[in-house]
Order: C-alpha cells, then structure tokens, then sequence
C-alpha cells in the first residue's frame, strides 16, 4: 500500500527518513530543473 507517508516519498522521489527538502536532497531529486523566470545574463557595459 502507497497510501502511508512513506509510500508517498517513495512515489514522489523524495527523502523517505525525514531529510530536509527545501534546499538539499539532489540525491533523490536528481539534477537541478530549469526554472522559468530565472536566466543568466552578460552584463552589458556602456561605452
């Protein structure tokens, strides 16, 4: 049954012992996903 909490982590791909989520776990999540909105840009200098 995957109705427990457990269960649930297991579905989600998520720490199952009570890790912190919120910035770490890469481990289970695997690589970070692109975020819309975030970008990287070239600082443009005025000359």
């Amino acid at each position: 049954d995957t109705k427990n909490y457990r269960g649930l982590r297991h579905a989600r791909k998520l720490p199952v012992r009570g890790q912190r989520t919120r910035y770490n776990a890469r481990t289970r999540k695997g690589p970070r996903k692109a975020v819309a909105g975030i970008s990287v840009r070239k600082a443009v200098s005025k000359t």
